[in-house]
């Protein structure tokens, strides 16, 4: 199974830690493969451990997490790729994913979204 978790940043925020935490964990297993995509490399705090735990992370390169166009960038890398399921847990990555895999109307991806309300 291959999973696609895209985050704005790795910043020192609790979903970024909570990020660093989860992803080695699942990276060992066989059946898992996990990617990681973000929107920026500002102020990425946790990419070594994630590096070193042999998880590719991968830069979409528009710099502004607000950007729409991050909406064709997400599009065209989920495309490339084939993943069977996306995790996006923030703003605005949630709104830019959800709508570049709606555009992906041959691909049936199962999409989850976490919420701290």
């Amino acid at each position: 199974m291959k999973v696609l978790y895209i985050i704005n940043n790795l910043s020192s925020g609790g979903a970024e830690k909570l990020i660093e935490q989860t992803l080695p964990i699942m990276n060992k297993k066989e059946i898992v493969e996990v990617e990681l995509l973000l929107l920026t490399k500002e102020n990425n705090v946790f990419e070594k451990k994630i590096k070193d735990a042999g998880i590719k992370i991968n830069v979409i390169g528009t710099n502004n997490i607000y950007n729409p166009l991050n909406i064709i960038s997400i599009r065209k890398f989920i495309k490339n790729n084939n993943f069977d399921i996306i995790h996006a847990p923030l703003f605005p990555v949630i709104y830019w994913t959800s709508l570049a895999v709606k555009s992906l109307f041959n691909k049936k991806l199962k999409l989850f979204f976490l919420s701290a309300n």
